[in-house]
């Protein structure tokens, strides 16, 4: 069986789209939890709160394990980074990198980071503009309409969260190991010689 999927272009370089996906791809994740903090390095959380020192490891493998079959999508590699861009500092006082690079190889798709939606929010605020972007999400989430999804960067104001996007069309920080309320969006990169 074939399934598809819609996406919607949030990036054009000229030669490649970037695209995410209108909905969230299978069941709610967390962005870390404590098995992939502690493989990775990190110490056991005592606190239950968990870490966004390590990155979104737990999620990154789901979101792998979830499209490496999708064959009409290119392979890529990338390096995954905490990104900081600067229309957070309207937003954040601080924008301290919380996690170093990840580098990914031979994957279909990416999650999306806060630089992909920057440019989608009202002007000093965390609204998003782009309907695309908070579709499909519901504050009474089903496995059709979660409450929202994960983005790759890590929440600057503190230790414990995750940068999301939710269904009341904005994006926030939500507690990295959280496995009930948050998803995945798979972002993908196409050439653009191979939509003709």
């Amino acid at each position: 069986d074939k399934e598809n999927y819609d996406f919607y272009v949030i990036k054009d370089d000229g030669e490649e789209l970037t695209l995410i996906m209108n909905k969230n791809l299978g069941g709610t994740v967390s962005w870390i939890n404590n098995e992939d903090y502690v493989k990775a390095g990190g110490t056991s959380w005592s606190d239950g709160k968990g870490a966004n020192d390590k990155g979104p490891l737990t999620v990154l493998k789901i979101l792998e394990e979830r499209t490496k079959n999708w064959t009409n999508i290119p392979k890529y590699n990338y390096d995954l980074v905490d990104d900081r861009p600067d229309k957070l500092k309207e937003l954040y006082s601080t924008l301290v990198v919380k996690y170093q690079p990840i580098k990914r190889i031979d994957v279909r798709a990416r999650l999306a980071n806060i630089s992909d939606i920057i440019d989608f929010t009202e002007a000093g605020t965390k609204n998003l503009s782009a309907p695309y972007l908070y579709d499909n999400l519901s504050s009474i989430k089903t496995e059709q309409q979660p409450y929202g999804y994960w983005l790759s960067t890590a929440s600057p104001g503190g230790t414990y969260a995750g940068f999301s996007i939710i269904y009341s069309k904005a994006f926030t920080g939500y507690t990295v190991d959280d496995s009930n309320d948050l998803g995945i969006r798979p972002v993908i990169k196409v050439s653009k010689l191979q939509l003709y």
